[in-house]
């Protein structure tokens, strides 16, 4: 995933899906998997390991093209930026359903 060939259709799923629901679903997908990642490395995350983690460096990938590719599709942000939320706030067991909120 963190390879810029599979980024690439990330992006377009996420932001650039006409189908709403689709792009909840891909959303609520990439919730959980991230959550998931940062349950497995949790160890790594507090301590002096964070940059050498798969989740951290998906995040930073995530906020290198929040102005660029993200910021092109305003309109269908939402998904995008619940990524960065479920990072921050769940754990997989918490994140589905929980966004609906």
């Amino acid at each position: 995933m963190l390879e810029d060939e599979l980024l690439e259709p990330i992006y377009e799923l996420i932001l650039d899906a006409a189908d709403e629901t689709a792009r909840v679903a891909i959303g609520y997908l990439f919730n959980y998997l991230i959550s998931k990642i940062k349950t497995i490395e949790a160890d790594q995350l507090a301590g002096n390991n964070f940059e050498e983690t798969v989740t951290s460096r998906w995040v930073e990938l995530l906020c290198s093209q929040l102005f660029d590719k993200a910021a092109k599709q305003w309109r269908n942000l939402k998904q995008y930026l619940e990524i960065f939320q479920a990072f921050a706030l769940y754990t997989p067991n918490q994140v589905i359903g929980s966004l609906d909120n």
